[in-house]
């Protein structure tokens, strides 16, 4: 009977909608709006609408998030179905909310429906029976979220109207979702990037809508503003917790944790709207009923498009093998989770003149756009009211099978406790914030079926760990996500794939640690990790000479950043040293000669390193036993970066947001941000190091003047770090390399494959398979290499393409290489990549070190800060930001690594040298 009831009322709620249809009355200017109820369709009148309020109608002009804000608190303030609850807020300091929104009865006993909800994640604690009378009686809880994305701004649009249908509504459909359910509403999952591009569009536009493609409005300037405040894209970053956005909505959404979540986007404007399953891959931790309800929710919102004749796809294009997606990590917290693409994007405006199916001249508009996500919203959340009992009773059944053995036969992950104790906190972070439940070896162990993450993989091998270490089950509530995210290599049942292919934690992080497929029972387990003491007790300076921050730790390049900060005169420690008390400064550690520096400064870095957790100490011993003597020349002096880095047109807006992320708050490094329509008139005299971020056609950017300015700064003593295709314009415009790379239609035999032999299907077939869609492989480091400096000797990036990066076989030097292959598949850790691709990029850099003159070219084969989730390939990229202006012979007094390229008459270099000799 309710789904008849509901069925009427969303039939009764567009039926304006289809007599009109010819006249598109959901286009700007006109009163008529399909989402008010109809004549016959009561609401509560005491509750504003959104055009009572705003004072236009939805869909009229786009709502500024304060407004929004305003709008949504007057609708809290006015029904007692509603709550408004801040739960953070954005890099540029928005508010970051949601509405529950349920029956009054329902809000009276919130904190035991959700405390009722949150027993049925626990099968350890929660039997079966008690389950049952939870899922009789319990209301189920469902979660919508709309506009992760800045310039998919109808999504935001439509949140107002389905949280004012559900707060004014007096009408039977409305109030069996109420009785049914607790809704959730986040409206705006990116305010920062909501804000650019609204306010882009209010700007760009005149008085009247213009709907032709070719209007300004309907082009966004760099950045664009699909990305956050930090250009990431939070889509991607559900599962790793990077920003402010994710991190605090993960945490509520943990309180509620609810068997439905929907995430509203907005795609090409041509493409019809997608909802429902998804296409494959699935990822193999999510089981085959979470699927089945995929397909039961796309089938009712069909049903609703269908009796309007809208257009729609489904089971195509958007898979669910990556986890970071709003749609899929909710899945492994045991979710339904859908998305939803309506047609329309940073493109379309108030209205666009489009091509797609249905011919030329159809013009998508605002409202339109909002009003299909409030159908299906609706859909959505009717479905659920009408399903609420076996809802719940498949959220228990997925965390029952949870804590069933993986096909895989995988255990547990064990993670040494001899770590870095920064990376072991990053660990620890991302299972906290996911729920992911760690346990503690008391006693050291060897374990038998142990395998390591990096190739070669022995598959019996063994491992000894010592007590303290860490044991991650895969038998547990969150086991699927713990499963998926510490699992070396991902399972694809089919290689086209939406997204990147492969992102295990303990590569990424860059920790040791083991699959193992024993029997956990025969680990002596204890509780959970203590907390790690991370205050230093004060320097002993009394007496002492130098300050020693060794270089063997993660958080290494943030001492570094802080001696440039604060201008110290210090040095990098040239070989192992050992004092007589047996402490060590490892290769590249930071030497910092205390009568040479002010003690203020040296106070305020002694503060900073502290404060990021490094191990430091003052030494009085300047002649150690073993080593050179802490004032010898072999021990570089460190010269200090000024950096730049490139930003605007040409860059990639995500390399440049990921770049800009780690220098301003991953690793705090003082830099400048520089736009290429800057570059002209850049006094390159106040800069040694260029980081550019990987970009497209740089040779727009650089014209030849350019080029040559470029090349001779270098010659000076500038250093530039280039990445991904940057990395490739580097070397062949400023090194002159060629790429020698040629190309998978080249054969041993010198013949070309003639591909109009190949069917269509086997062309397409083809070009899947030439693709690398994020692949993670191993790279050895050169450890002796000074920019190496405490990194590991094998390193994980994630590489999208099979272009080898070209090194001067003379005089180039491979920082990392790409391993050789092997029989163990080598370099491959994980991920989709063809043989052919493996084959090109086997033993090839992925990190290239040259000198052009007195400076230095540093070249990055991929990108290791996307989604700032390789901490480990990030370290050294600090490494190199950091390090490169100590490598170059014109800035150092006697030279690099190279005491004869000195040249004392050189009055230019001597200005460089003295620029940065305190």
């Amino acid at each position: 009977m309710r789904m008849r009831l509901s069925s009427v009322v969303l039939a009764a709620a567009t039926t304006a909608l289809a007599s009109h249809a010819s006249a598109d009355p959901l286009g700007p200017g006109e009163r008529f709006f399909s989402f008010l109820p109809p004549p016959g369709l009561p609401v509560e009148p005491h509750v504003p609408s959104p055009s009572d309020f705003l004072g236009y109608e939805t869909g009229e002009r786009f709502t500024r998030h304060h407004q929004l804000i305003d709008y949504l608190t007057a609708v809290a303030e006015a029904s007692d179905r509603v709550t408004l609850e801040q739960y953070g807020w954005s890099h540029q300091r928005r508010p970051l909310v949601i509405l529950t929104i349920t029956s009054p009865d329902n809000h009276d006993r919130l904190d035991e429906i959700l405390s009722a909800n949150r027993e049925l994640t626990d099968p350890r604690a929660t039997d079966g029976a008690r389950a049952a009378e939870i899922a009789r009686t319990n209301p189920a809880v469902q979660w919508l979220s709309y506009n992760v994305h800045g310039n998919e701004a109808s999504c935001s649009e439509a949140a107002m109207q389905v949280v004012y249908t559900l707060a004014a509504g007096a009408h039977q459909a409305v109030t069996d979702i109420l009785d049914n359910t607790v809704v959730v509403i986040d409206p705006c999952l990116n305010p920062d990037g909501r804000e650019r591009y609204v306010g882009f569009f209010q700007n760009a536009r005149g008085v009247g809508v213009n709907a032709s493609p070719h209007a300004f409005e309907h082009h966004e300037p760099w950045p664009g503003a699909r990305s956050n405040h930090y250009l990431f894209d939070l889509n991607r970053d559900w599962v790793w917790g990077v920003h402010p956005e994710s991190r605090s909505r993960v945490q509520i959404y943990r309180r509620y944790m609810p068997q439905l979540h929907v995430d509203y986007h907005e795609q090409g404007a041509s493409s019809p709207y997608f909802f429902g399953a998804g296409d494959t891959p699935y990822n193999s931790n999510i089981p085959q009923e979470s699927r089945e309800w995929f397909q039961r929710y796309g089938e009712a919102n069909a049903e609703v498009f269908d009796r309007f004749g809208l257009p729609y796809a489904t089971e195509e294009r958007f898979d669910y093998l990556y986890p970071g997606y709003g749609k899929v990590l909710p899945v492994y917290h045991g979710a339904v989770g859908l998305l939803t693409e309506q047609a329309g994007h940073g493109r379309a405006g108030l209205a666009l003149e489009v091509e797609d199916d249905h011919g030329t001249g159809v013009v998508i508009t605002l409202r339109r756009r909002a009003h299909n996500h409030f159908l299906t919203s609706m859909s959505n959340l009717t479905l659920t009211a009408n399903q609420r009992q076996a809802q719940l009773e498949r959220f228990y059944r997925y965390f029952e099978s949870s804590l069933d053995l993986p096909e895989s036969g995988t255990s547990a992950y064990v993670i040494s406790a001899d770590n870095d104790p920064a990376r072991l906190a990053k660990v620890r972070d991302i299972c906290e914030h996911h729920g992911i439940e760690i346990r503690t070896l008391e006693s050291e162990v060897t374990l038998s079926d142990a395998r390591a993450y990096f190739p070669p993989f022995d598959v019996d091998g063994s491992a000894t760990v010592p007590a303290g270490s860490w044991v991650i089950s895969t038998t547990q509530p969150m086991g699927r996500l713990a499963r998926t995210l510490f699992e070396r290599d991902t399972f694809l049942e089919d290689i086209d794939t939406y997204d990147i292919t492969s992102w295990p934690v303990p590569v990424l992080f860059g920790v040791t640690a083991f699959e193992f497929k024993g029997d956990p029972a025969s680990l002596s387990l204890g509780g959970e990790p203590g907390a790690a003491d991370l205050i230093q007790a004060p320097a002993p300076f009394d007496g002492a000479i130098a300050l020693i921050v060794p270089s063997n730790q993660h958080h290494f390049p943030i001492a570094l950043a802080a001696a440039a900060r604060h201008n110290l005169f210090a040095r990098l420690v040239d070989d192992d040293i050992r004092f007589s008390d047996g402490r060590t400064a490892p290769a590249g550690s930071l030497l910092v000669h205390l009568f040479r520096n002010d003690d203020e400064a040296i106070a305020e870095f002694w503060r900073d390193v502290t404060a990021a957790a490094l191990e430091s100490f003052a030494t009085a011993e300047g002649y150690p036993p073993e080593g050179p003597a802490l004032g010898n020349n072999a021990n570089e002096r460190f010269i200090r970066p000024d950096i730049a880095v490139l930003r605007g047109d040409n860059i990639s807006s995500l390399s440049y947001g990921h770049t800009w992320h780690m220098l301003d708050i991953e690793s705090p490094t003082p830099h400048t941000a520089v736009d290429t329509s800057d570059l002209g008139r850049l006094e390159w005299s106040e800069f040694n190091t260029l980081v550019i971020p990987s970009a497209f056609r740089l040779g727009t950017v650089f014209d030849d003047d350019g080029l040559e300015d470029l090349k001779q700064w270098i010659r000076d003593g500038g250093s530039v770090i280039a990445i991904n295709r940057a990395a490739h314009w580097a070397s062949e415009a400023i090194l002159g390399l060629d790429d020698d790379h040629e190309g998978d239609d080249d054969h041993e035999d010198g013949e070309e494959e003639d591909h109009s032999r190949l069917s269509f299907a086997e062309r397409e077939a083809e070009s899947v398979q030439d693709r690398i869609p994020g692949a993670v492989l191993a790279a050895d480091v050169d450890r002796t290499h000074p920019v190496a400096a405490g990194i590991e000797a094998t390193l994980g990036f994630h590489v999208f393409s099979d272009t080898p990066l070209p090194i001067d076989t003379e005089d180039g030097f491979a920082i990392a290489r790409f391993g050789d292959i092997d029989d163990q598949g080598g370099p491959r850790i994980g991920g989709s990549i063809s043989d052919e691709n493996l084959e090109d990029l086997a033993g090839t850099p992925a990190v290239t070190h040259h000198r052009l003159g007195g400076g230095n070219v540093i070249c990055f084969a991929s990108d290791p800060t996307n989604r700032a989730m390789n901490h480990a390939g990030m370290r050294l990229l600090l490494n190199s930001i950091l390090l490169a202006p100590s490598q170059s012979s014109a800035l150092q007094p006697l030279g690099a690594n190279s005491v004869h390229t000195h040249n004392e008459d050189d009055e230019e270099a001597e200005h460089h040298r003295h620029r940065h000799d305190r």
